[in-house]
């Protein structure tokens, strides 16, 4: 089953509206927020010992977007519908407030992996708007990764001193203006002999900085309070997909890039590496046919092999009440991985 989980938290961290799919969790107990009080028992469903999934839940439509700061894409867009009236005619609460969103697949269908389910987006509710055609009563929020913007500058300074590395001097200047943030710093030891010293408003005009003046191809992604900075030199554990997540076959759309399609996950993230399923696949939920039909195999091969990076952004479509694939499912771009070569 499609699994959504939004939350909305104050600046003291109170959760201000909280709305999902399966109000036990995932983990497969029937505990889940008291404000739902949902049990399998209260479903219709006595003895049944997976996590509730609620058909009631409200519909949910999103376009998310996790991106290299240095080629920003815009903002991602949340929409709900079916929101009662007061919290309608009172969209403007939620703005400067954090949004979390999860999203994936829950238990329920045989092919479903919740293991795959997690974050999607972390950020701050830039614009929250209701909307009403005849009955049907929505809200919007979109959504920035960081705080800061043009008129609402962060004091973000680079000061790169002669002989120090520059993760130390990024971690000195993250850590100074998002304080609260999590840095994950997995770049080489860059020195320079000389200082360098910078302001930046925005994240964004940090990361296209230090594209220009490295050329170790550093990119930096924000998901709310955890930023993470990578270059050439990550490498991190290979993850292996499998032809059951594809939502029809990767192709090529430029040179050494691919797009692949999958169903809604949480577990690829910028920087990732992944490898195409390798030739024909023998899996669950496959059809079987007659020895006279082997020339079908061909269809449950990937049309690509090898091993890419993801390294231009990953998107993420919803719709939860629209019955088709493609309404759910998360959109990779990745360069090819040739012998010698990393991050790209």
């Amino acid at each position: 089953m499609r699994f959504y989980d939004l939350k909305i938290l104050n600046p003291a961290g109170k959760t201000t509206l909280h709305y999902t799919s399966y109000p036990g969790g995932l983990s497969g107990s029937s505990s889940g927020p008291s404000a739902f009080g949902v049990t399998p028992s209260a479903l219709g469903v006595s003895g049944f010992n997976q996590t509730p999934y609620d058909p009631g839940a409200l519909n949910c439509r999103f376009d998310l977007l996790s991106y290299p700061q240095a080629t920003p894409m815009g903002a991602s867009w949340i929409t709900l519908e079916g929101v009662p009236q007061n919290i309608l005619t009172n969209a403007g609460q939620f703005v400067g407030q954090q949004l979390i969103f999860k999203g994936g697949m829950g238990s329920g269908l045989p092919l479903a992996n919740p293991q795959q389910a997690g974050l999607l987006v972390q950020g701050y509710v830039y614009q929250a708007f209701g909307n009403r055609e005849g009955t049907q009563l929505d809200l919007t929020f979109l959504l920035l990764g960081s705080t800061y913007t043009i008129s609402n500058p962060g004091n973000i300074v680079l000061n790169w001193i002669a002989g120090t590395p520059l993760a130390t001097a990024l971690q000195n200047t993250l850590k100074t203006a998002y304080p609260n943030a999590t840095i994950k710093m997995n770049i080489s030891n860059i020195v320079l002999n000389h200082t360098e010293v910078h302001f930046c408003s925005t994240l964004t005009g940090l990361a296209q900085l230090l594209s220009d003046i490295t050329s170790t191809n550093i990119v930096i992604v924000a998901n709310g309070t955890v930023i993470t900075v990578t270059d050439n030199s990550f490498k991190p554990a290979m993850k292996q997909l499998v032809f059951t997540d594809f939502i029809g076959q990767p192709m090529w759309i430029d040179l050494n890039t691919i797009l692949v399609k999958t169903v809604l996950r949480a577990d690829i993230q910028n920087g990732d590496h992944i490898r195409m399923p390798p030739g024909f696949q023998n899996v669950p939920g496959f059809v079987q046919t007659a020895a006279q039909a082997t020339t079908g195999g061909i269809n449950y091969v990937s049309a690509i092999q090898g091993d890419f990076v993801v390294n231009e952004g990953i998107r993420h479509v919803g719709d939860f009440r629209q019955p088709s694939g493609h309404a759910w499912c998360s959109i990779i771009r990745a360069a090819a991985l040739t012998s010698g070569t990393t991050t790209q």
